[in-house]
């Protein structure tokens, strides 16, 4: 099977959208993604930081571009309630991804609802849009991963 290493920095810093720095806790996590098993060993780093935004935060950088599997499972080694965000969630996120700031412009994000409970929804995150794009896409396609939590 082939492996696939992300390679993060868990420090979590909370950023106000006012720009006040208030820090968090911070943790390193051992961990491996693996293409077909998420399961397995590998160390993961991932530095954090999020934007406190309406009812939740949201991180202001991705953790890439991966299967919804692999993102489910990236977002739980995380801990701390971050998760995928649902589709109202995603869009608020699009709506505002200028002021968030580090989308990928003209990419698309998981978002953790499932259409008849199979196929996971996205949203093409293009600045060109004057209105949201959603759709559902398979599983195993690679879409970028964003990762919100509630407001603590």
């Amino acid at each position: 099977m082939k492996r696939i290493f992300h390679t993060f920095i868990v420090s979590i810093l909370m950023i106000s959208c006012g720009g006040e720095a208030v820090p968090a806790t911070s943790e390193l996590h051992e961990k491996t993604l693996n293409q077909n098993d998420q399961t397995a060993k590998q160390p993961v780093k991932v530095v954090v930081s999020a934007v406190k935004f309406g009812t939740f935060e949201v991180m202001t950088q991705d953790l890439g571009a991966m299967t919804w599997d692999q993102a489910n499972y990236a977002i739980s080694q995380l801990g701390d309630g971050w998760r995928l965000p649902n589709r109202l969630e995603l869009n608020r996120l699009f709506e505002n991804m200028e002021r968030i700031g580090g989308f990928v412009d003209g990419q698309s994000y998981w978002s953790s609802e499932l259409h008849n409970g199979v196929d996971p929804w996205v949203q093409n995150f293009n600045s060109d849009y004057t209105v949201p794009h959603q759709n559902y896409t398979w599983r195993d396609d690679i879409q970028n991963v964003r990762a919100i939590r509630s407001k603590k």
